[in-house]
């Protein structure tokens, strides 16, 4: 039984990354959505069954998070009516963004636990999260490196007319993937990863041992988040450092950890090095780099992004629209966010007022909590990686929109936790 899972595990590998990193076929385009969506749906909806009578998935916490989205929806479906501004740019590019996504990460969610039974475990699925990420670092990669490939599969896959723009900048050419332009969400799911990464990592430190296969992966998914965005970079940097104060703290790793982190810093640098000799390296490390660059020349952090970031799209609205919003969360002529401000926890603020735009928080909040509950490890632990995952949250929020990339994710999380976590009281049970 065992050597026919290994043998499909690479599939389901294939599935993770499709479900993260999804893309459609430029002249198909409807039949690719239609593929990207119907199945997903398909899988779940014969699954409701299974779901509610095997995995115990429709309990409290999915009731409370159905009813807390479901308010937020009405909200977002009657605000643009209540203010006559028709905008409906919200729901489009929130909501329905997030129905469509927790239909296929559920479908993802129980084809692994269908696939992998009892060893359906949630440090499974996670090491499956990772590796998929692993294997969008390995294409933006190899486009980076052969150009010609990239240009042929951007030829033949959906491109927004804004995602083509970014592609073709120069100091953006490592910003690729095998789903087109890495942007925002991209870079927020490779540092999910990372997060995973150290969790896994944290569980074998703790038992006084060093898994080093699985520290390369995760300092790779790090390393990699250069590739996509400045504050990425600055996150995955935080987190491993916190994870390499953990390893030097523990007596039993230390040595071999600083050994291993010697090593590759050296290749690291040797790597760099190399490559900024090159004018293309050299324009992205100008852009990728610029806080420190900018630190080095004038003593002051900071980059022309952040500069407009703080001076123009930090502000506090006006008292009536900070409580009700005004109704507008885009502009209709140019597809810029109301107000012209990119930042995530202003948007839903100037959408639909201050209480719905909490219970967005609210309903991320529960559902993380309650999956990290499930976990098999101490209180004081779940508290830290709720703390954790809520700053990094909060660190993106601060620039953009990203709670609804999460949701998601944590639906299929808190699917596969609980799946496992019955698993593990009925072995318990039978043993007594």
């Amino acid at each position: 039984m065992m050597k026919k899972v290994d043998s499909i595990r690479p599939l389901i590998l294939l599935l993770f990354f499709y479900t993260l990193f999804q893309f459609s076929i430029d002249q198909h385009l409807l039949l690719s959505k239609l593929i990207n969506l119907g199945i997903p749906m398909i899988v779940t909806l014969i699954h409701l069954d299974y779901l509610y009578r095997k995995v115990k998935f429709f309990d409290k916490t999915i009731i409370i998070s159905i009813i807390l989205f479901g308010i937020i929806t009405t909200w977002s479906l009657l605000v643009p009516f209540i203010y006559r501004t028709g905008d409906l740019s919200y729901f489009a590019s929130n909501n329905f963004y997030v129905l469509q996504y927790i239909f296929r990460y559920l479908a993802l969610a129980i084809i692994y636990i269908k696939v992998f039974k009892k060893e359906a475990t949630i440090e499974g699925f996670f090491e499956m999260y990772i590796d998929a990420c692993l294997l969008f670092v390995a294409s933006t990669i190899i486009f980076m490196l052969f150009p010609s490939i990239k240009n042929f599969w951007f030829s033949h896959i959906y491109l927004s007319d804004i995602n083509r723009l970014n592609i073709a900048k120069s100091y953006y050419f490592t910003r690729v993937g095998i789903d087109g332009f890495a942007g925002f969400g991209q870079s927020f799911k490779i540092i999910i990863g990372v997060i995973l990464g150290l969790y896994l990592n944290y569980k074998v430190i703790d038992n006084d041992g060093f898994n080093v296969k699985l520290f390369l992966k995760v300092f790779s998914l790090a390393l990699s988040t250069m590739f996509y965005g400045r504050i990425g970079m600055l996150i995955s940097m935080l987190l491993m450092a916190i994870l390499g104060i953990r390893l030097l703290r523990k007596k039993s790793t230390h040595s071999l950890a600083l050994i291993v982190l010697i090593i590759l810093m050296s290749i690291g640098t040797f790597v760099l090095t190399v490559a900024l000799q090159t004018e293309k390296f050299q324009e992205w490390f100008n852009w990728a780099f610029q806080f420190v660059i900018r630190f080095i020349n004038t003593g002051k952090f900071g980059s022309p992004s952040t500069d407009i970031l703080f001076k123009e799209m930090y502000f506090i609205p006006e008292l009536k629209t900070f409580i009700f919003g005004d109704g507008f969360y885009t502009n209709g002529l140019t597809g810029e966010y109301y107000m012209n401000t990119d930042v995530g926890i202003l948007r839903p603020i100037l959408f639909f007022g201050l209480l719905p735009a909490l219970l967005n928080y609210v309903l991320i909040g529960n559902l993380l909590y309650r999956t990290i509950e499930l976990f098999k490890i101490q209180r004081a632990q779940k508290l830290y990686w709720v703390l954790i995952i809520l700053s990094v949250l909060g660190l993106f929020e601060l620039k953009g929109s990203i709670q609804f990339v999460l949701l998601p994710i944590f639906v299929s999380f808190y699917c596969v936790t609980k799946h496992d976590f019955l698993v593990s009281n009925r072995s318990i049970q039978k043993v007594k």
